[in-house]
Parts: C-alpha cells; structure tokens; sequence
C-alpha cells in the first residue's frame, strides 16, 4: 500500500495487480484506488469523525483509516487483529543485525546476540576430550567448527552427525603398547623367551634348538639324520648306544665327540671275620696273600686314613659323580644290624697324599640294614649319593657295628654306580 502526490485516478501504468493508492481527487478530497484486472477502481471511503461497524472510513484529521473488523491505521502504526500475510520479503543487501519477533502481538526487532541468548545459545559449543592441555575447545561465535583428527593406530569416521573412532591394526605401533618389552612380540625372530609350550609342534623350516643345560624328554622315538653326541647316557658303556628295539634310531651316523653322562659300575665283594664293634673294616691291604674279599684291615675313625692302608682301595678312573650304591649281607654270627659307610678322599687338593702321610677321608653316607634271622642276607641300597669325584680320588667302602657283646662276622657283596662328567 503505498502513496502518489497525484490527483485523479492513477493511470493504467502506474502499479501492479492489486496495488492500493491513495490519491485526492479533484475535489480536494482524499481517496483511495486499487487496481484490480489492470484496471484501477476507487474504493469507497468515508470521511467522518467515527466509523460505523463493517465500514472502511478516513477520519477527519486525515492520519487515520479505521475498519471496525479488519485493520487500523492510526498515527503511522498499523494494527491487524487478524493474521498478517506478506507475499514477497526482499532480502537484505547488508547485515542489519535486526530480527523480526512478536512482543504480544507488536512486531519488533532483536539483535543476534539477543536471539542467541533468548534461545539460550549465546554459550557456544565446547567439546572436552580425555586428553589435551589448557580449557575445553569451544566456539561461541558464527558457525562452530572443529576438526577431530587421528593419528597412528586410530581412524576418525562419520555418518551424518555420528562421529565414530575407530582402531587401524595396521598403524599401531607394537612396541608403544602397555606392559610389552620391546622388540619382544612383533615377529618369530624377536621371540627370544617363551612360557611352557604344551602343545603344538615343531614343523619343517626350523633351525638349531640349543637346551642348554636342560633335557630334551620323550616318550615317542627319537629319528634324526647324522647326529653327534657332546653327551650321551645310554645307561652303558662309554661310547655304546641303546639298540634298535630302544627306539634310538638313526638314518646315518652316530658320532660321539666328548661323551660324559656315562655309568661307571664298582663290584665289591666281602668278608668280614670276628669283626669288633666300633671299628669300620674295609678291603685288606696288608695280608698280601689273602683274597680281596677278605676285610680284615680296620680304623675306629678312618677320616685319618693311614697311607699305608691306600693299596688295595678302588681308585676313581676319571670325573665323575658317585650317585647309588646296591648291595646284600648277612649276619653270620647274631642279628646284630650292620652298617655301611663309604668314604671318598674328595675334599682332599691334590687327592691321595704323598708316602709317610695320612690321607683325609670324608663320610659320602652310611646306610644300616636290619637284620632279623641270623645268616639270612638282606638287600640295601643307597640312591641318593651326589659326591662329584675327580680322576684319582679313593673309594672306601667299610663295614661296622655296634654289638658290644662280641665279635661278629658279616657277608656279602656290595655294587657302587657312578657316573661321568
């Protein structure tokens, strides 16, 4: 709706469809046209000092257009007691900071600050994450914008407004992991110590397998190509291996470069005749005619051992270590229990000691048999030796007892077993 200081109606080209004009006519009064099929029509308009109800009237003063059921237009405010439509709003050519809103029914205008703060807005965006230095990032102004980034071993995706983290294997670094030693789990090469393995196997592509000092135990047999022994305890001979039916099996040779772990077995047959208690009898070594099985020679503490009675002992062959001793005996003369204790020269420095001095003898374990029927033998055995020996160490196997209401006289063999090192 808008006015021309024109008089009469407005010509055909003046406006547009619909268009209202205000024009005094040539009577110096004022009215009001509307164009309507290209054509403008004076509106009726009634000059008066008070509108009757349903009319559209001027009033007198000439600031005021009244119409009791649609609008008032009164000292340039123009009120609508029904609803207000625009057809066309023009966009603005500069930032005019001004925002139409409704104060109980009056259009006004509020800032954008102010629009902010009404929609409780004003504060901006913060985003707080579970790392970083300083304040929260936040953006209070214009349009908030972040960039979520990742890094080694972490992928930032989205779907619409769903902002996911996600974890890529392929860029983690393994040795930046928690509770993991470096270079110890990335790849077979690196494995340098490994927990009980029980299960599994050993396949085809694998080089040397070094034990160290520990064993390698099977119940399964054993197939290998050439194979050479540093160490081998066959439970034999030096240098002798388990047969076929021992499942040691080999499609080549056997070579043995240092073998040690082999048993060493000593044969000790005696007699002991009208033996006194508290002395320890061992093989005789001045009756130069008697058999060896006699033990008629005897010292009540042969940790002293007298250099003269060293001829005739068993003499370590090379190191070893003296490991069980098997035997049997019987009481020939009461059911006193025997007993038998073998001494070594080991803690002696440069073994047997030269002529005209004693050697120094140290109890490697006793065992006392029971005996409950005069001349019947009874087994013993000892298995838990564990004295190392070098080359030239003595051995001396001696029998006793305790009885002191007479002599005894005692028989049987006795077996030592050692073995190599």
């Amino acid at each position: 709706m808008y006015a021309k200081k024109k008089i009469g109606v407005p010509s055909r080209k003046e406006g547009g469809e619909g268009d209202v004009l205000f024009r005094k006519d040539f009577g110096g009064k004022s009215s009001i046209f509307g164009k309507i099929g290209g054509i403008w029509e004076k509106i009726g308009l009634d000059v008066v000092s008070y509108p009757t109800s349903g009319s559209l009237a001027l009033f007198k003063d000439k600031n005021r257009i009244y119409h009791s059921n649609k609008f008032i237009f009164k000292n340039n405010t123009l009120d609508f007691n029904s609803t207000l439509k625009l057809g066309k709003i023009d966009a603005a050519t500069s930032d005019t900071d001004k925002f139409l809103v409704s104060d109980g029914g009056t259009i006004k205008y509020r800032t954008g600050s102010e629009i902010l703060s009404d929609i409780g807005a004003g504060e901006g965006v913060s985003i707080t994450t579970d790392s970083g230095s300083g304040s929260p990032a936040s953006d209070v102004t214009g349009v908030a914008s972040f960039s979520l980034l990742g890094n080694n071993g972490v992928g930032i995706t989205n779907s619409g407004t769903t902002i996911t983290a996600v974890a890529v294997p392929a860029e983690i670094d393994h040795d930046s992991l928690n509770n993991f030693a470096s270079n110890e789990h990335y790849t077979q090469g690196n494995i340098v110590e490994t927990g009980a393995l029980n299960a599994g196997s050993i396949t085809s592509g694998f080089g040397n397998i070094d034990t160290g000092s520990s064993t390698i135990d099977t119940t399964g047999a054993v197939s290998t190509g050439a194979l050479t022994c540093t160490t081998i305890n066959t439970g034999q001979g030096a240098n002798e291996v388990y047969d076929m039916d021992q499942n040691v099996k080999t499609d080549s040779s056997v070579t043995f470069a240092d073998v040690s772990g082999a048993p060493i077995w000593q044969y000790l047959p005696f007699h002991i005749q009208t033996g006194t208690n508290g002395r320890h009898y061992y093989v005789d070594n001045d009756g130069y005619s008697d058999s060896a099985r006699k033990w008629d020679s005897y010292d009540t503490d042969p940790t002293g051992f007298n250099y003269r009675s060293v001829a005739g002992q068993f003499i370590v062959p090379e190191n070893c270590t003296l490991v069980a001793m098997y035997g049997v005996i019987a009481n020939q003369s009461s059911t006193n229990n025997p007993t038998v204790t073998i001494y070594t020269s080991v803690d002696q420095a440069g073994g047997i000691n030269e002529a005209n001095a004693d050697t120094t003898l140290t109890s490697a374990g006793s065992v006392t048999v029971t005996v409950t029927t005069l001349r019947v033998p009874y087994k013993f055995n000892k298995t838990d030796f564990d004295v190392d020996l070098d080359a030239g160490d003595i051995i001396v196997p001696t029998i006793s007892h305790d009885d002191s209401g007479g002599t005894r006289t005692f028989t049987g063999a006795l077996t030592l077993k050692f073995i190599t090192r």
